[in-house]
Formats: structure tokens, C-alpha cells, sequence
């Protein structure tokens, strides 16, 4: 018995002086274990915080370049070394510039190349002009106006010359000749539109038309009897010329009205232009028939209005002459009067070589 007793002493001696070891580990290394996470904790705290502070001066640092760039670029013209692509389209902030250089205001306008398509066959042995060169306006709004305004400067406008103007050049401007036209807002010294026709240097000018043209060019024009007529020329002598020209389309005069300037004297009193009507008889071959009219300065004094007429290429001759004294002068060679009766019967007033006046039927004059 008693060495059962003596066995179970024994255990609780060992459970005790284990429980005593422990405790006195705990008690003795748990300050030492918790300092050491404590400190491992603090370490990693104060790393975290370094890298944080890393990433904010970095942070800092890159958005003061970018800022710094933004500046300097927009105080400084940039250029690009070599090529700039853009595979394709370039979206701003109120346009795009599309594929097919495109420039779109989005839901506005349109302003691109245009004119493609077939080539114009030769005409007459001649080579004609090619689509392919042109340049097109087109809105996109519903009611919306297609136009093209040139403005005057904002600033100080000039005294003289042109305001604003739309030239076309009939060659390539260079100091050595110009050939153009001009559609033009001149300044307030001469304020007056204008439609110019200008040369310089070894230019000419050139004839400006007024024509219109129908049908003879697409395929939906072969049921239109294809015309054009040039409604009025300006000359290069500067004077005009109305109906100057007809191919095709409704019969009628050619020609039919015409300003005509002869040579003028080099100084003293000069005659105005003529005003000539064209009439034509088309029996077998056109003959045309010419009268013209102008106010002449005689070499003694007043004016007069001269009427002249001719038939096809002969000289023009004088018909009558109405001087401003009131006189009425028939300058041909036994010319008269005719008058009509009554009766409706015509009647021929003339003058013999001795001043008597004679008066007998003109039938047949």
C-alpha cells in the first residue's frame, strides 16, 4: 500500500514542478516574445510608411513634369521629327478629322475632297479638264445653308483695293505675268463691288461670258436637245456684247446686241460708243444685217445722233443724223420721207437737185 501511496506522490511532484517550469517560462519569456513581435510590427509599420511616402514624392514629382511639359508646350511651337501617323480617325473637342482627310464638324458641316469619278472623253481633238481636283462643302443639319463667307480684316481695314475677294488664276501668278478674275468687295474709297477681269506683265486679258449651258454631257441627257449660248460677253476692249453666241437649242438672233468702240483719236473730243442690233436672214446662207447708232462731236460745234447701217461685210453707211440744234438730216443721196394718206396709200417726199420738193407714190421704193 504503501508503495502505491509513495508511486502517486511521486506523479504529483513531477505535474508540479512541471507546472512550476512552465509558469515560471511564461512568466519569464512571454515579455521577451512580445517585445520581439512588438518591435517586428513597429518595423514593418515604418517600412510600409516609407514605401507610401516614396510613392507620394514619386507621385508628386511626375505630375510636376507633366505640368511643367504642358507648359513649356504651350508656351513653345512644337514640330515633329520625321512622321506623325494615326492609324485611323482624330477626335478633338468640337471637330474630327476623319479617314480621307475629312474635316467634320459632327452634326454640322462636312469640308472634304470631292469630284471623283470617270474622265471626260476629248472634245473636238481637245483634252478636257479631269475631275479630281476639287473641294467640297456639305452640311449635315436638316434646313441648313451652304455658303462660303470671306470676311474684311478685324483689324485696320485698307483705304483702297480690295476688302475681301475670290480670285481665280488662269495661269500661275509670278512676277513675270498674271491672268485672273476676281469677284471683289472693294474699300470705301471706291465703294463698289466688283467682278474683275485682270492682267499684268506678259498676261492678256481674256473675254468674260455669261453662258448656259443644257444637256450633252450624261447619259440621262440623250432625250435633251443639248444647247449652249453665251447670254452676254464683256470684251477685252472692255465694251459688251449681248447673245454673243448660240450652239443648239431654241432658233434666235446671234449677236444680236453689241457695245462696238472704233479706233478713238489720240486727243481732243471723242465720239461715245455704238450701240449696234444685229438682224440676220438665213434664205440660203446667214447675211447679216447691222445697224448701229452713237452720238458724234462734228468739228464745228453741238453733238449729234448718228444711225448708220450696213449689209453683211460692206462699210457701214450714214442713214440720218439728228443734231442738237432740233435738225433732222437724211445724209443719202436722194433719200426722202415717207409718209402715209389716209387711205393707207404711201406717199414719197423728196428733193431735186434745184431744192424743189417732190412728192410721188412710194410703192416700189
Amino acid at each position: 500500500m504503501n508503495n502505491v501511496a509513495d508511486g502517486k506522490d511521486d506523479e504529483s511532484l513531477k505535474r508540479g514542478i512541471i507546472k512550476h517550469a512552465i509558469s515560471d517560462f511564461v512568466s519569464d519569456a512571454w515579455p521577451k516574445v512580445a517585445t520581439i513581435f512588438t518591435l517586428r510590427f513597429q518595423r514593418a509599420l515604418w517600412e510600409c510608411q516609407m514605401r507610401l511616402l516614396f510613392l507620394v514624392v514619386v507621385s508628386f514629382a511626375v505630375a510636376w513634369f507633366l505640368c511643367a511639359s504642358s507648359f513649356l508646350y504651350a508656351q513653345q511651337s512644337s514640330s515633329v521629327v520625321d512622321e506623325f501617323t494615326v492609324q485611323g480617325n482624330l477626335h478633338l473637342r468640337d471637330f474630327n478629322l476623319l479617314g480621307g482627310g475629312i474635316l467634320e464638324y459632327p452634326g454640322k458641316l462636312w469640308f472634304k475632297r470631292g469630284g471623283d469619278g470617270h474622265g471626260l472623253p476629248p472634245t473636238n481633238g481637245y483634252i478636257r479638264a479631269q475631275p479630281g481636283g476639287n473641294l467640297e462643302l456639305l452640311p449635315q443639319g436638316d434646313y441648313f445653308r451652304s455658303a462660303l463667307d470671306i470676311y474684311p480684316t478685324m483689324g485696320k481695314k485698307p483705304e483702297t483695293d480690295a476688302l475681301a475677294e475670290l480670285t481665280l488664276h488662269r495661269i500661275h501668278p509670278s512676277n513675270e505675268a498674271h491672268e485672273m478674275l476676281s469677284i471683289t468687295a472693294l474699300a470705301e474709297s471706291q465703294s463698289r463691288f466688283g467682278i474683275i477681269v485682270e492682267a499684268h506683265g506678259h498676261g492678256r486679258v481674256k473675254p468674260l461670258d455669261l453662258q448656259m449651258i443644257q444637256g450633252g454631257l450624261l447619259e440621262a441627257d440623250k432625250d435633251v436637245q443639248p444647247f449652249n449660248a453665251i447670254a452676254m460677253r464683256v470684251k477685252t476692249d472692255g465694251t459688251a456684247q449681248f447673245s454673243a453666241q448660240r450652239n443648239g437649242g431654241p432658233p434666235g438672233p446671234v449677236d444680236a446686241i453689241s457695245i462696238e468702240r472704233n479706233i478713238r483719236r489720240n486727243s481732243g473730243d471723242q465720239p461715245s460708243d455704238y450701240v449696234r442690233w444685229t438682224a440676220k436672214r438665213t434664205d440660203q446662207q446667214t447675211q447679216n444685217s447691222d445697224w448701229r447708232a452713237n452720238v458724234q462731236i462734228p468739228n464745228t460745234t453741238g453733238s449729234e445722233l448718228a444711225i448708220e447701217s450696213r449689209a453683211g461685210t460692206k462699210p457701214y453707211e450714214k442713214k440720218m443724223k439728228v443734231h442738237s440744234t432740233g435738225d433732222v438730216e437724211l445724209p443719202v443721196p436722194a433719200a426722202g420721207i415717207v409718209l402715209t394718206s389716209p387711205n393707207g396709200k404711201k406717199w414719197r417726199l423728196g428733193v431735186t437737185d434745184t431744192g424743189d420738193l417732190r412728192v410721188f407714190p412710194s410703192e416700189g421704193k
